[in-house]
């Protein structure tokens, strides 16, 4: 028994001596959050229940989640700068924040949220490097990621700027990418030009999905209707793009949605010209009729 408490004893002196040690670093300007979190996770072996801590658990929470917060924000607007590794210390520092008070539940909705753009980075180097299976479990992952993190705070508008960008570039759908730039609205979020220009290559691309569809169809009637559609949406893409001049690659993406909505005007007016006058239309009605009475009759 003398032992035992002789050992824990010591362990408490041990947790106590690191404990003022961590809050001599965190009143720093700036603390090393990493090396901090490093020294966290062997001193609290020690410390069940945050025994010898003091206050030590809260302050460093708060500070982890001003880290991840930073690194969050960097995401917004319209030059993102959050690299794979920052959403790795966003997910790290939410985790150890998570970790110190279990019901703080919009630590961990962020938390969820790094870990949903660690999975759409995963998802991209899989895809490039020809791995499509995997390129698509890791996508699903990131948009069920992004989908937890906004069920889990009614207030965060972040993971709808995650499943903006698959679903304008990674996985397109256009009607998925408007549903979520309508809830990064709702939610507060200021679009800017960024999230316009995913809008306007979200226009482009069905574009061009509605112009192919119709070079593959055999029916003129049919050709005009995917040409008319693909028609819209371009001349949507392309009043958007000119709403950001200069922005990222509008230029290049504007001129390729002009010229590919000048060539479906072309082939719109060819088909028009092709197209029969109301009296050929009838006539060739009535020769069909007459032709299938024809063949109705009995042969002798």
């Amino acid at each position: 028994l003398a032992l035992l408490l002789a050992g824990l004893g010591g362990c408490q002196v041990y947790v106590r001596s690191e404990a003022r040690e961590m809050r001599r670093v965190l009143v720093e300007p700036k603390p090393d959050l990493d090396a901090l979190l490093e020294q966290y996770r062997g001193v609290k072996r020690w410390a069940p229940f945050g025994i010898g801590l003091g206050n030590v658990p809260e302050e460093l929470r708060q500070a982890f989640v001003r880290q991840a917060d930073e690194i969050l924000l960097s995401y917004q607007g319209d030059n993102p700068r959050t690299t794979e590794k920052g959403w790795e210390r966003a997910r790290d520092y939410l985790r150890a924040a998570v970790d110190i008070q279990f019901t703080d539940r919009k630590s961990r909705a962020r938390m969820i949220y790094a870990q949903a753009h660690l999975d759409r980075i995963a998802a991209q180097t899989s895809r490039a490097a020809g791995n499509e299976p995997e390129a698509r479990a890791r996508t699903d992952a990131a948009i069920s990621g992004f989908r937890d993190a906004a069920r889990r705070d009614a207030e965060f508008a972040d993971p709808y700027l995650g499943l903006a960008r698959i679903h304008a570039y990674d996985r397109f759908d256009l009607d998925e990418l408007q549903k979520a730039l309508g809830e990064l609205g709702k939610r507060g979020y200021r679009l800017g030009r960024r999230e316009k220009a995913m809008l306007a290559d979200g226009f482009r691309m069905r574009g061009i999905e509605l112009h192919e569809q119709a070079l593959r169809a055999s029916r003129r009637d049919d050709q005009i209707t995917w040409l008319d559609r693909a028609a819209r949406h371009l001349r949507q893409a392309i009043d958007l793009y000119a709403e950001i001049p200069g922005y990222a690659d509008v230029r290049k993406n504007r001129a390729e949605s002009e010229r590919r909505l000048a060539s479906i005007e072309a082939r719109l007016a060819t088909l028009s010209q092709d197209q029969p006058g109301m009296l050929g239309r009838i006539l060739g009605e009535i020769g069909r009729a007459i032709g299938e009475e024809i063949e109705k009759k009995p042969q002798p």
